[in-house]
């Protein structure tokens, strides 16, 4: 999600060519993936990318011992 979170939140790339840029196999599989980690649709951070601008990748994965 690292990759994918800047690339909504500042191009204008189609959400259909960064699900292919980022090799998930369906939009739908994405918009869960990316929901689950950023806790909002990729559609929702597009029209107001000031919501997930404080998100880290960090805050959701756990640490190697």
């Amino acid at each position: 999600m690292n990759k994918a979170l800047p690339l909504v939140m500042t191009t204008d790339v189609s959400l259909l060519e960064i699900v292919n840029l980022l090799g998930f196999t369906d939009q739908a599989h994405f918009t869960r993936v990316f929901s689950r980690f950023v806790g909002m649709l990729p559609s929702k951070v597009r029209k107001n990318p000031q919501l997930a601008k404080d998100w880290q990748l960090g805050k959701f994965i756990k640490q190697k011992s």
